[in-house]
């Protein structure tokens, strides 16, 4: 079996933990999963869903960017025949071969949201304890060994996802990032737009009851603040992608770009917290105006980046 280190790091979410996990024990490099993480999408159409499941911190594609930069392949077993999905991780681990269990961790006993919330979760299956009893490893929540059961697997609707490695690609970091910032910058409806439109609505028509609605005893996991928090996380973890570029790569100038990222994050994390204190009460209403500045601020400070990286790479 694979030599898994599981750890929980401060910027993940529970599926960039388990990559880093499997990139780990393939001994592959994993910190390029994160080409694609800067970017912030809002949609207006559909008043009548809340805020927070319109906004996202937009699609990056770890899996995709973990294969093209770092060589580690994954297919998706999209079955919803559970006997089929229990078969494919049985075959898989016979094979001596991990899988990543993509599940509802309302049935993940372990976690803070068992049986309260229905949030999608990433844990990695090791081996078979015997036919109902699976050895798992949840690099998330608790960085051991834990037992799930067959009954769970099935009540969760697991979709398997199986992984090999092929040959590492040659990067080119001016490549890679100038790439993604051109991306970025030259969408039809561009992050930065979005982070103003996003401003806007909240300014106009936020009901922080509506936000809440069925998450009243866990805040944090509301939609609004789950996307906000990947906001942060995502600068934070682009910043150290930066970094990573800069070192491995000899490329200094990327450090100055990796810094302000890293100061971005971390403005992100506190305008957030306004919103957090107002739902909370610690704060009244007449603050939201103050994180509708902190957005705007960080909308124009972050195209400045985006415009400045793009005229030296591009």
């Amino acid at each position: 079996m694979n030599t898994f280190i599981p750890k929980h790091t401060d910027t993940y979410n529970c599926l960039e933990d388990v990559l880093e996990c499997l990139a780990t024990s393939y001994q592959r490099e994993h910190m390029l999963m994160f080409a694609d993480a800067w970017d912030f999408s809002y949609y207006s159409g559909d008043k009548t869903a809340k805020i927070g499941n319109r906004v996202e911190a937009g699609e990056y594609n770890a899996w995709r960017n973990l294969e093209l930069n770092h060589g580690i392949k994954s297919k998706y077993h999209f079955t919803s025949d559970m006997d089929k999905q229990y078969t494919i991780l049985k075959s898989s681990l016979q094979k001596d071969s991990p899988v990543v269990l993509w599940l509802d961790g309302y049935y993940v006993p372990w976690t803070n949201v068992y049986q309260k919330l229905h949030l999608k979760h990433f844990i990695i299956a090791m081996e078979q304890e015997d036919e109902n009893k699976i050895s798992v490893i949840d690099p998330y929540w608790n960085q051991k060994i834990n037992i799930f059961r067959k009954e769970l697997f099935y009540l969760s609707k697991v979709r398997c996802i199986t992984s090999y490695c092929v040959e590492e690609p040659v990067i080119v970091p001016e490549v890679l990032v100038g790439k993604a910032v051109k991306k970025l910058i030259r969408k039809e409806h561009h992050a930065f737009n979005c982070m103003r439109d996003f401003a806007k609505e909240i300014t106009d028509s936020l009901d922080f009851s509506r936000e809440l609605e069925n998450f009243e005893m866990l805040i944090y996991n509301c939609p609004l603040f789950m996307q906000l928090a990947e906001v942060f996380f995502r600068r934070k973890n682009y910043a150290k992608l930066l970094h990573y570029l800069a070192v491995t790569y000899h490329k200094p100038f990327m450090e100055d770009w990796a810094g302000e990222m890293k100061l971005i994050g971390e403005k992100w994390e506190i305008t957030r917290e306004i919103l957090v204190s107002i739902a909370k009460g610690e704060l009244n209403r007449e603050a939201v105006p103050e994180f509708v500045t902190g957005v705007l601020q960080l909308a124009d400070r972050e195209e400045e980046l985006a415009i400045s990286m793009n005229r030296k790479l591009n």
